[in-house]
């Protein structure tokens, strides 16, 4: 009998602990992801694609409005902000390519289109830093108005 008790013992304690670390390294994920997208402490995280590394995760939220959809990386409410971001797997360099400010400009546009009270903002994070991106309205009245084309448009502006 005692046998049976402290088996049960164990495997609870083991049960604990694991649950225990993963919360901790829940904790930590959300506290990476904060300080990489440059955001503070009290946002709120609402979706996310992606890990701290940009490794893939399973929580995307796809925004439809304007006749787009789009899925952020990872979506953040700080107040009455929403930031939109993005991982971009190079060194910055030579600046922000068109692509991605295109790319960053219609998950805004969607915020705003979607919750139009909302200020909205966007982080692009690349290996060594971290852009921040304000809503361009005639940008995305633009986009929009070439929605035909827009995925030709983001491979050109690619190059």
């Amino acid at each position: 009998m005692d046998a049976i008790v402290t088996t049960a013992i164990l495997i609870l304690a083991v049960i604990f602990a694991a649950s225990w670390l993963r919360r901790d390294a829940r904790r930590d994920t959300t506290r990476q992801l904060r300080q990489r997208f440059g955001v503070s402490r009290r946002s709120q995280i609402l979706a996310r694609d992606v890990g701290p590394g940009g490794q893939a995760n399973a929580h995307p939220r796809l925004l439809h409005a304007d006749g787009m959809t789009g899925a952020p990386d990872v979506l953040f409410r700080d107040r009455k902000k929403l930031i939109a971001g993005e991982y971009k797997a190079r060194r910055v360099k030579a600046g922000v390519r068109r692509r991605e400010l295109y790319q960053i400009t219609l998950y805004l546009g969607m915020l705003k289109s979607l919750y139009p009270a909302a200020k909205v903002e966007g982080r692009l994070v690349y290996h060594d830093c971290c852009k921040r991106v304000r809503f361009d309205p005639k940008l995305y009245a633009w986009l929009l108005t070439k929605r035909a084309g827009t995925l030709e448009i983001l491979n050109q502006a690619g190059r």
